[in-house]
């Protein structure tokens, strides 16, 4: 539901389901000349990838973002897309939606709270399509996964062959979190 977005076909409003993920990841990058801008290369068909396939394809479109080697169709076709703001300090955000897109996810940086860490995870949708309680299940969803629900880190430890469900130490462990419409605090 949360991939879905609003055209206007021949000036009637719609509601369209991809039927897939395609994930847009923003990559801040450094030009030639020093200043910096943002690309969204697109992790295509993401939610039929494991875990390693998405970790290989994430950090591919990463490398090649940052060393200017992407091409037009890795920027094309992303139905929900992940900004990490969180990177430069941010603790929280509101991004804004790119078109053919009903959902954008932020994440913001991991602080401490009482001693435990929280991530700020906020979520920008488009309410001509998307509902309040679609974003509300979007989020419980992706909160008890984050809380290690339904078995998520031994799965993701099994795609990278990790025996004993700890990360070898270096791995990165791109998260998919959002929160629809809402600001969410989710202990990791």
């Amino acid at each position: 539901a949360m991939a879905s977005y609003y055209p206007e076909i021949d000036g009637r409003p719609h509601r369209v389901e991809p039927g897939n993920v395609s994930l847009g990841i923003a990559v801040d990058v450094e030009g030639r000349d020093g200043s910096r801008f943002l690309v969204v290369p697109v992790v295509h068909g993401a939610a039929d990838l494991d875990f390693a396939e998405f970790a290989a394809a994430y950090d591919d479109l990463v490398g090649r973002a940052r060393a200017g080697r992407l091409t037009a169709d890795d920027l094309a076709g992303g139905t929900i897309t992940l900004t990490n703001p969180g990177t430069l300090g941010t603790s929280a955000s509101v991004p804004r939606l790119m078109a053919r897109q009903g959902t954008i996810v932020a994440t913001g940086g991991i602080r401490r709270v009482a001693g435990e860490p929280v991530m700020t995870v906020s979520s920008t949708y488009d309410h001509r399509v998307i509902q309040g309680a679609e974003s509300g299940r979007f989020l419980r969803t992706l909160d008890e996964l984050l809380q290690g629900m339904d078995g998520f880190y031994d799965h993701v430890a099994t795609c990278l062959g990790v025996p004993d469900g700890t990360p070898p130490r270096g791995t990165s462990v791109a998260g998919m979190t959002a929160a629809a419409g809402d600001t969410a605090v989710a202990r990791v």
